[in-house]
């Protein structure tokens, strides 16, 4: 008789997590209907990780924005001053569109209204995980991301499916868009989920480099790793020309330029400015960058450990 019980017992409990977890699927598949697979953090990874675009994909202009933080008004400011026109000009965010700022959800309706493209940052992948009530908010969403509330499903599903990163291999030198950062010498299909939406820096352990999100005494910029070029920064798969790398999500650094990476993060939510790269496409596919920035209208945000944020090496205004 017990062992029936147990059984039965057993039995319940098996089909309840068989409901548990045929709902969140549900929930999931709602926004990203073509997938089921989950990044590290429960979120709905996009239907194309690494989008590739070809040159008659994008206008002869590309704007690579930093991170926006929910600062709608600076975005519409820095597309105006870019004399954006999504009839001339290709828009590519380098993630964390969301949160700290005052209008996230402006920001997601904007950029998908105006066609823009962007790439998942680690603010997102919480948005996300919020808006779907999965991994860390699938009990209880805090007062911060009320907001996902007024995104609608057009938004959700765009937000789920923006990429990973974003790479154009026909430009000389190709450009890769991506909101974190890569590990040198990984080949692109290989960097993990976590490095490309959170790490800042790159320790070396037995000659291989580690992505670290936390700064340290033995870590270093990924940006200037990869910037020594050679085999380090061979990583797409259409060939073996180094790529140059555009990024954000480390304000506390602010605006990093090495020979081969561009980091955009000037910090518009902590009172800085929003910076943005004017790309300019030649005919023989080799290209320049501009940078432009307009200032913060007020500190949205006070810095998590009260540092300032770095001057910015002011880009001229066009």
């Amino acid at each position: 008789m017990a062992s029936d019980a147990k059984f039965i017992i057993l039995r319940v409990g098996a089909a309840a997590v068989g409901l548990v977890s045929a709902y969140l699927v549900y929930r999931i598949t709602r926004y990203s209907p073509k997938r089921v697979f989950l990044s590290s953090t429960g979120t709905p990874l996009p239907q194309h990780p690494h989008r590739s675009l070809r040159l008659n994909q994008i206008h002869k202009q590309l704007l690579i924005v930093g991170d926006i933080h929910g600062c709608l008004a600076e975005t519409k400011e820095l597309f105006r001053a870019a004399n954006f026109n999504p009839k001339t000009t290709t828009a590519i965010s380098v993630g964390d569109l969301v949160n700290k700022g005052p209008a996230s959800h402006g920001v997601v309706q904007y950029l998908r209204t105006t066609g823009a493209m962007a790439v998942r940052g680690n603010h997102d992948d919480a948005c996300l995980q919020a808006s779907l009530r999965i991994g860390r908010y699938e009990k209880t969403v805090p007062e911060k991301y009320q907001y996902v509330d007024h995104l609608t499903q057009k938004d959700k599903q765009w937000l789920s499916n923006i990429p990973l990163t974003i790479r154009i291999p026909q430009l000389k030198p190709p450009i890769l868009v991506v909101h974190a950062g890569v590990v040198p010498g990984v080949p692109l299909l290989d960097q993990q989920f976590e490095d490309m939406v959170m790490m800042r820096e790159l320790e070396q352990s037995n000659g291989r480099w580690n992505a670290v999100v936390q700064r340290s005494d033995d870590s270093i910029l990924w940006a200037k790793v990869f910037s020594k070029g050679g085999s380090d920064a061979a990583i797409i798969p259409e060939g073996k020309e180094s790529v140059h790398v555009f990024f954000g999500h480390d304000a506390k650094q602010g605006l990093q330029q090495e020979s081969l990476a561009t980091g955009l993060d000037t910090g518009c939510c902590y009172g800085k400015s929003l910076t943005g790269a004017l790309v300019t496409i030649n005919d023989d596919a080799t290209w320049t960058q501009r940078l432009i920035s307009v200032p913060a209208h007020e500190i949205y945000t006070a810095p998590r450990d009260n540092s300032v944020v770095p001057p910015v090496t002011a880009p001229p205004k066009l």
